[in-house]
């Protein structure tokens, strides 16, 4: 199985270009440089954007970032089983 994720540099490269669902530079800098975050769910919200959850700590909390689908299939991943 396949197990997307977000790194520090693309959270902020897909915050730059998303227009509906941005977060905060604030929130972004308070994160660990070397941050890897797990996609948790995502939902195409219309033909060319898909809302994702991803997970920044260990008590599980999230946020939310509308990226375009292009960006989403590009997304690193691991393999896991």
């Amino acid at each position: 199985m396949k197990s997307k994720y977000v790194t520090i540099p693309l959270l902020k490269e897909f915050n730059k270009k998303s227009y509906n669902r941005k977060l905060e530079n604030k929130f972004i800098n308070s994160l660990q440089d070397d941050l890897i975050m797990p996609l948790h769910t995502h939902i195409l919200v219309n033909n060319d954007s898909i809302r994702c959850k991803f997970v920044y700590n260990e008590k599980g909390n999230t946020f939310t970032l509308d990226i375009s689908v292009k960006d989403f299939n590009e997304l690193p991943y691991i393999e896991r089983d």
